[in-house]
């Protein structure tokens, strides 16, 4: 027990005369120089446990030391001493503490973790614990947020009806489904992913958990560069196929010059394959079979054609902008059908390399190559709350250190929002605002959410401040220099599909 800085020998903590137990028999140990989440539901006792860490709450019955001592109470007062109780619900807070604490570290601090979470809040909470712990300190932080637990933490632990539920590492502790149930708690979403793929055979469950999306993202892009083999023959009676595979559009207009023209285009490329179709949004596709009577295949439904067709290689190139969750997701139901096929290739998505990045960019500025340099261009992208996301950012820098300082790239969904966007434009006022999606296609949120008459669309909000603006409806899926992107990744994925198999 030397290592142990605290240690509960069968606390228990009543109120009302024991009437109610806040604690009960609780016996745990927590050891030196540790990042320790504690997490529960209101009412679980973990803020019990923490008051008499402080000497703040008098036990009932047992005994908790620190550091070897049992811990004395204080009173209402918490003196300075070997505990400190710090508050993160403030970016200053936090920075404030660790000034504080630069020149005398305790034993124990005690962070009282924030309702709501950002990143620079996360930065800062990690920074100062780094620093703790780096000179001896535990640091015990209540929370509720599962992501960052996964990722912070070396230990959890779980409160429930004033007893521990489970103590452990984060990869034990969220492994542990029915105690997350009880406790109200999900799986961090590196996990669920993680899960998924393992489940689809995707990844194996043999790899080290990862403990943040970009671990994940990094065992996921060890596949890129190879094929799935599957259980069909070999190259006898070899038979190959495109899948392309869109997100869609109820948009018949922005169906056939976007999606149709991508489609012709690996079909002019590779004009010995067929080109099969698959649509990833099941609401779209649902409604045309409604509305027009047209039967669009899912990646589950055009896997299962392929096959009766006699196809035993497929390559799939989907349309997605990013390597998001529709792209993992069109992976996963792809990969399902690995057994029935010799091989499955995968080509990456529009924005996957920087060299995409170049020529995304340069392929938006040849076709507003008329804009003026008192005139800016903001296209709207759709985002989402995948990792992935952080490419539109970037991006949006990009166009600017290219030589663009007038090209605005915001999306709906997430960050860089509209908000960010007219932070920039009040500073810049440009003469003109031209809209565009910088979506595949020129669909429903470039048509509502952008061009649209409604209060909150892009281009009420825009003139509401006083803007000029103009919209183009046409979406990337139009412009012929993104059509041949899409087509060379297809061909990489094409060279990749003949390389020898690995053994």
């Amino acid at each position: 027990m030397n290592d142990a800085l605290i240690r509960a020998e069968h606390v228990s903590v009543s109120f009302g005369g024991g009437a109610a137990w806040s604690l009960r028999d609780l016996s745990l140990s927590i050891g030196r120089r540790k990042k320790v989440a504690v997490m529960g539901a209101n009412g679980s006792g973990k803020t019990t446990f923490l008051l008499a860490c402080q000497g703040l709450c008098p036990l009932t019955e047992g005994t908790l030391y620190l550091d070897g001592k049992p811990v004395e109470p204080v009173g209402d007062e918490m003196p300075d001493g070997p505990v400190r109780l710090i508050s993160s619900s403030t970016a200053r807070e936090l920075e404030q503490a660790a000034r504080e604490l630069e020149q005398d570290a305790p034993q124990l601090v005690i962070l009282d973790g924030p309702a709501a979470w950002d990143r620079p809040h996360r930065a800062l909470v990690s920074r100062l614990s780094d620093q703790l712990t780096e000179r001896g300190t535990t640091v015990l932080l209540t929370t509720y947020e599962e992501d960052f637990t996964m990722e912070w933490a070396d230990e959890v632990l779980v409160f429930h009806q004033g007893q521990v539920l489970i103590h452990g590492t984060p990869e034990q502790v969220f492994a542990n489904s029915s105690a997350l149930a009880l406790a109200n708690l999900e799986k961090p979403a590196c996990l669920r992913i993680f899960d998924c793929l393992c489940r689809k055979g995707i990844l194996s469950s043999a790899l080290p958990v990862p403990r943040t999306l970009e671990e994940l993202e990094a065992a996921v892009d060890q596949l890129h560069d190879r094929s799935y083999r599957g259980g069909a023959a070999g190259n006898q009676g070899k038979k190959e196929a495109i899948l392309a595979v869109s997100f869609g559009t109820s948009f018949a207009e922005a169906r056939v010059s976007a999606i149709e023209a991508i489609e012709k285009a690996f079909e002019e490329a590779f004009p010995e394959i067929p080109v099969y179709r698959a649509w990833t949004s099941g609401m779209i596709r649902r409604k045309l079979l409604r509305t027009e009577g047209m039967e669009i295949d899912g990646v589950p439904e055009a896997m299962e054609r392929m096959l009766r067709d006699g196809v035993t290689d497929v390559l799939i190139q989907p349309t997605h902008i990013v390597n998001g969750i529709e792209n993992e997701q069109m992976k996963a139901d792809a990969l399902a059908w690995q057994d029935q096929f010799h091989s499955i290739t995968f080509g990456t998505p529009l924005l996957t390399s920087q060299e995409d990045c170049r020529q995304v960019i340069e392929a938006v500025a040849q076709e507003f190559a008329g804009l003026g340099p008192e005139e800016a261009l903001v296209l709207m992208g759709h985002g989402t709350t995948h990792y992935a996301n952080s490419v539109y950012a970037a991006l949006d820098y990009q166009f600017k250190d290219s030589g663009h300082p007038n090209i605005y790239l915001g999306t709906v969904e997430a960050y860089p929002s509209m908000e960010s966007l007219l932070s920039m434009l009040r500073v810049a006022r440009p003469s003109r605002v031209v809209l565009a999606p910088f979506m595949i296609v020129a669909g429903d949120h470039a048509r509502n959410d952008m061009a649209g008459e409604e209060e909150d669309s892009w281009k009420h909000r825009l003139e509401s401040q006083g803007f000029s603006v103009s919209c183009v409806l046409k979406g990337l899926g139009e412009y012929p220099a993104i059509r041949r992107i899409l087509v060379e990744h297809l061909r990489d994925a094409k060279e990749r599909a003949e390389e020898p198999e690995r053994g």
